[in-house]
């Protein structure tokens, strides 16, 4: 991967992780048209969801600290909120370890990637459409911080936004649009963590290599990743998911469209 290659893919990884339009359909397409192989290339992959994590940590570092005072005090809404991100990280973690070479077998699959996309922009728009944010966090049940675990689950699937996901399932379950943001935001920094941690084991056992070009793509994944976290607090605040919802639509469209027409497209890996 050349140096360019590594900035452009961690752009497209930073503002896709955030942006409900799906990072892993994005550089699964991006890699199949240019011949760039993403997936499984370890070094890369800790490099950008390392950048995209600490987004997230310096993005949201205030609501970090409220948290972890008030877990220290005793508080019991921060305490609800630190229960809650582990509860929801159950699903991701039980499909997402046991299944990892299959789920890893999607990335070649740019019909399945085009469909989930469609299936994508569907959650999107009707999401919004049908909520009713009247909780915080605090005040929602296991039951319903599980149903948006399992919608993070879900998004282990290329072409379904882990962001776009979370976020519908909050306001489906009725979180305020602030607090269905900030907890689908902040469950990533586990479900991150805890796939830079098992990519971290097999790069220590010496089956993939770190490139310094991988560094300028961690970066890169960091600044345009923050520049979307922005971009995503307004959006939904502002209820304008709709046009994120079309964008998937449309994008769905065009891979299932291209794939069609010239199958040898999606072949450059």
């Amino acid at each position: 991967m050349t140096l360019f290659e590594s900035i452009i893919l961690g752009i497209i990884q930073g503002l896709t992780e955030f942006l409900p339009v799906s990072s892993s359909g994005h550089l699964a397409i991006a890699g199949h048209l240019f011949g760039i192989q993403t997936e499984g290339d370890l070094g890369f992959e800790i490099a950008v969801h390392g950048g995209t994590l600490l987004t997230v940590l310096i993005f949201f570092r205030a609501k970090l600290l409220e948290i972890a005072r008030g877990m220290l005090t005793g508080d019991k809404s921060a305490l609800r909120w630190g229960l809650f991100l582990v509860v929801a990280t159950i699903p991701a973690a039980l499909i997402g370890i046991p299944f990892k070479d299959t789920i890893a077998g999607l990335f070649n699959n740019p019909v399945g990637i085009g469909f989930a996309w469609i299936v994508m922009s569907v959650v999107l728009i009707f999401s919004e459409r049908l909520s009713r944010p009247i909780y915080s966090v605090g005040q929602i049940g296991i039951g319903k911080v599980l149903l948006i675990g399992t919608a993070q689950a879900i998004a282990l699937l290329p072409g379904i936004s882990r962001s776009g996901s979370t976020i519908s399932a909050g306001l489906l379950v009725g979180l305020k649009k602030k607090d269905a943001v900030e907890f689908a935001f902040l469950l990533s920094i586990p479900a991150v963590g805890g796939a830079i941690l098992l990519q971290s084991v097999d790069w220590l056992s010496g089956s993939a290599v770190f490139e310094m070009t991988y560094l300028a793509g961690g970066i890169s994944a960091g600044l345009s990743g923050y520049f979307a976290v922005a971009v995503m607090m307004r959006v939904v605040n502002s209820g304008k998911l709709v046009w994120f919802g079309i964008y998937c639509a449309l994008i769905g469209v065009a891979t299932l469209v291209a794939n069609y027409l010239n199958p040898s497209l999606f072949m450059g890996q």
